[in-house]
């Protein structure tokens, strides 16, 4: 469990495997671990570099003013690949990851090699998908952690595959993330 003093935080990150590095970024609420059945597909020809992000599995939780923040999550990739001596790597991110990711290379450009974004959205949400993301927050923050996971589960009854992967890497905190 490697982890790396970077933009004032720890950041806890996984590698595996060998060759050209490319950056894994994990959903909202996910950890690293999300990423391990893509190990045998990616490891003979790459090397799998997979940060927990800030707000996320081991790495450090706190925001600056307690408010969860895309950009500071941002400046915390950077400040990570700074640390790590890389300077220009291709980028994964699935879900809210995509959103880093696009952040990342729409602020850094020089870093990002290549891009793939799965599964995300837009930086900038219409008022009314703002509105409705902040009610469902605020009633997810009510709920306890077992209800969240038995909630997401529903969603995905027909896909075993899916249910465990989220049972595994799930790690949702609730002051960062649910706001």
């Amino acid at each position: 469990m490697p982890k790396i003093n970077a933009n004032s935080i720890t950041i806890h990150y996984e590698i595996k495997g060998q060759g050209t590095p490319i950056l894994f970024l994990h959903g909202s609420g996910a950890s690293w671990k999300m990423w391990e059945p893509q190990f045998e597909a990616f490891t003979s020809r790459y090397q799998m570099l997979m940060p927990d992000y800030r707000g996320h599995g081991d790495t450090t939780k706190e925001f600056p003013i307690n408010k969860y923040d895309h950009h500071i999550i941002v400046e915390d990739i950077k400040c990570f690949l700074d640390v790590l001596g890389i300077s220009k790597i291709h980028v994964i991110g699935v879900s809210q990851a995509g959103q880093l990711a696009t952040l990342l290379a729409i602020k850094y450009p020089t870093y990002v090699d290549k891009l793939v974004v799965s599964n995300s959205y837009s930086e900038m949400p219409t008022i009314a998908a703002s509105w409705v993301l902040s009610i469902s927050n605020f009633i997810f923050s009510l709920l306890p952690y077992s209800t969240i996971i038995n909630i997401m589960m529903k969603f995905y009854k027909e896909d075993p595959y899916t249910q465990r992967i989220l049972r595994e890497s799930f790690s949702l905190i609730r002051r960062c993330c649910l706001q």
